[in-house]
């Protein structure tokens, strides 16, 4: 069967598009001329929350090697609270939604250079990062391209065991990049790049609480959250049962049992968090309970750090709150839908996305159940539900002991 010619265009778009064609004709701003005080750029373009909370700890790292370094931050979404980091100077967000007119293959790349040439391209910058793997899908290497830079690094998208439809060429756009990693973690990874670019020079301790996040738990923002929740007071602990798609939910009738077994049946509080449109699934779980529960949907990020910091335990899916919980040292339990048997390399891997924190327990299914081989592509709860109450109880035993064996040394 021929491709339609609507078929054929999108491939020469695309084609055209890719990064070894685009750095010979598409303009870029020149890199910052000498000065004393290093011009960073950051792109990273993922909107969720877990990943933004995941540069936290490599900011920090920043910070500590280059204290004087002007940091600007090109990001989207939630990306937003990496403006609560002490390091950063600038943050630009950035729009991923391509206006109406523009609906073609290159939409992505047309759309990040109308906003650079309108926005950004007035800027100067020693060394420009793209701290994300290869397959990070909304075309950071190209707005890395177009914001220039003496030094443009990032990570070779030839790295990545899946996803080979957003293989762009990527590396070709990078003046050096990544190309033997030696760690899995993004954090690790992300680490390797600015090793690369030599803006770090040794790797970043994934199993470290996160210091920034520690001071946001600390602010005015936090202090004045807890003084209008005296209900805090005592011992809590957090359940977050949402989840971007609904396969990496797991049963809200287990998150209610462990709420109850594990936390009211303690005299622990459950406290319910999630987004706004994720309280119906609170309250939900709240009404299978034998005993009463908080429900907080929608909170300000500070104020979700600052719930995270104090509570005994935390227990959710592979979701954003999950990583605030563990990066504080809150023992955190993650439910994944992503398989042990599955490719650790893989964008969806707990080995490469699992919460910082040095106690953090990742709980999997043991195999993919089919259709789903590589990783789970349910439409609902599908391979989570392996995942068995059991498993959770033994995994906040685990945890809860190994923080008390190290209080008491």
């Amino acid at each position: 069967m021929r491709p339609s010619a609507k078929s054929r265009i999108s491939r020469l778009f695309l084609e055209a598009t890719r990064g070894r064609w685009f750095r010979l004709y598409a303009p870029r701003s020149p890199g910052a001329a000498p000065g004393d005080r290093l011009r960073l750029a950051i792109v990273s373009l993922i909107p969720h929350l877990g990943d933004s909370v995941l540069l936290f700890p490599l900011l920090d790292a920043i910070h500590h090697e280059k204290p004087d370094a002007e940091i600007s931050v090109f990001t989207s979404g939630m990306g937003q609270i990496l403006s609560l980091h002490p390091a950063i100077d600038h943050l630009y967000l950035v729009n991923l939604r391509p206006p109406r007119w523009l609906r073609t293959a290159a939409a992505p790349v047309l759309n990040l250079w109308q906003q650079w040439h309108r926005n950004y391209r007035h800027l100067r910058f020693d060394v420009c990062v793209v701290l994300r793997g290869g397959a990070e899908p909304f075309r950071s290497p190209y707005l890395a391209w177009m914001l220039g830079g003496n030094i443009r690094a990032g990570y070779a998208p030839e790295l990545e065991p899946e996803r080979l439809e957003y293989d762009t060429a990527g590396s070709s756009l990078f003046t050096t990049f990544v190309d033997t990693p030696n760690g899995l973690h993004e954090v690790e990874r992300g680490a390797e790049v600015l090793m690369r670019a030599g803006i770090l020079h040794a790797p970043v301790n994934t199993r470290q609480p996160v210091e920034s996040l520690r001071a946001i738990a600390k602010s005015a923002d936090a202090s004045a959250f807890f003084s209008g929740h005296p209900e805090l007071q005592a011992p809590y602990a957090i359940v977050a049962p949402g989840a971007s798609f609904a396969r990496r939910r797991w049963n809200p009738a287990s998150f209610a049992e462990i709420a109850q077994t594990e936390m009211l049946d303690r005299q622990i509080t459950p406290v319910l968090v999630g987004s706004a449109s994720e309280r119906e699934l609170c309250e939900s779980i709240a009404a299978k309970l034998n005993g009463t529960a908080l429900i907080f949907a929608g909170l300000p990020f500070p104020e979700l750090v600052a719930l995270c910091s104090r509570a005994t335990f935390f227990v959710g899916n592979d979701s954003g709150p999950g990583h605030v919980a563990g990066a504080l040292g809150v023992p955190t339990v993650e439910v994944t839908a992503f398989s042990r048997a599955g490719d650790p390399r893989h964008h969806a891997s707990p080995e490469r996305s699992r919460p910082c924190g040095p106690f953090v327990s990742v709980l999997q299914p043991k195999q993919p159940i089919a259709p789903c081989t590589t990783e789970c592509v349910a439409e609902v709860e599908h391979c989570i539900a392996q995942v068995e109450p059991a498993d959770v109880r033994a995994a906040i035993d685990s945890l809860l002991a190994a923080r008390h064996a190290l209080s008491t040394r």
